[in-house]
């Protein structure tokens, strides 16, 4: 099981320098991995969150600086994910809460396709 706030708590070590960034994607990897089981929905939506950001950076939308920023914008964060059950694909639209009060969307290229 993963937590929210162990999430939040890791980007915060990110954020200080005491945590690599790609040492904070290994242990994102392992400890998101299966979450869908035990997890609340806040930390699976945070998750899915910087699983869609690291997407953009694999697929070039994003630099590291960019990454880094909106990852370290998530450490107090509210994830909305709007999704209508009856349809073939999932319309994500993450969003965080800033440290300036201003909410502003995350620019996801992935959209999942339900089975």
């Amino acid at each position: 099981m993963i937590q929210k706030l162990e999430i939040q708590e890791k980007l915060e070590a990110v954020a200080s320098g005491k945590l690599p960034l790609w040492r904070f994607y290994d242990w994102f990897e392992e400890a998101s991995w299966n979450m869908h089981k035990d997890s609340a929905q806040d930390a699976m939506d945070l998750a899915g969150t910087i699983k869609l950001l690291f997407a953009d950076y694999d697929l070039r939308s994003l630099n590291q600086d960019e990454l880094f920023d909106k990852l370290i914008s998530l450490i107090h964060s509210v994830v909305i994910f709007d999704y209508s059950p009856n349809v073939a694909q999932v319309n994500i639209t993450p969003i965080w809460w800033s440290a300036d009060s201003q909410f502003a969307p995350l620019q996801a290229t992935a959209v999942p396709q339900l089975l």
